[in-house]
């Protein structure tokens, strides 16, 4: 949806594969009294959302920036190998239809749909229909006859009567 929507898409720290390293705040030691600060004040920031003060990571601690690191060799393995091509497909797509980069927010529209976990989006004419439930959708798009899905993140996304079938946790992008 980010790589589709009128904004330039930015991506966090391997988030283009899924990087299983986490992507906490780190601040680096500085000075004694500064580093307390942050230390302080990331433990009162998390600890307003419910967070164990055990379960925050230390913006200090080297340890925090060494866990941060990006293990580049996931790019060949499986599960990440897949997001990375992934990526690299809607964002060739991107490059191929114009209306999936326009940056007018006027040249987007959203269905409203009964469904909280779900939605189309549409770029022009082409749709960007998501599913992130736990079971299949059908989804309403419009009679076209000429639509085809350029580009699913399941291989079961398919097209019947002007409505895309969605499996659970899928995206597919559809277009003439």
């Amino acid at each position: 949806v980010v790589l589709c929507s009128p904004c330039i898409p930015l991506l966090f720290m391997g988030e283009e594969w899924a990087a299983s390293s986490p992507f906490p705040y780190f601040a680096g030691p500085r000075d004694p009294e500064l580093d307390d600060a942050v230390q302080r004040g990331r433990a009162q920031e998390f600890g307003d959302f419910g967070w164990d003060p055990a379960d925050i990571p230390d913006p200090i601690a080297m340890s925090t920036l060494d866990a941060a690191r990006l293990q580049w060799d996931e790019l060949r393995d499986g599960y990440h190998a897949e997001m990375l091509d992934w990526y690299r497909r809607v964002i060739a797509l991107r490059r191929e239809r114009p209306e999936l980069s326009d940056p007018r927010p006027g040249a987007t529209a959203v269905d409203e749909l009964d469904s909280e976990a779900a939605m189309v989006m549409w770029r022009g004419d082409t749709a960007i229909a998501v599913n992130i439930g736990d079971h299949s959708l059908r989804l309403a798009l419009d009679t076209a006859p000429d639509r085809r899905v350029l580009l699913a993140s399941d291989a079961e996304a398919r097209l019947v009567d002007g409505s895309i079938v969605l499996p659970a946790h899928s995206v597919a992008i559809v277009g003439r």
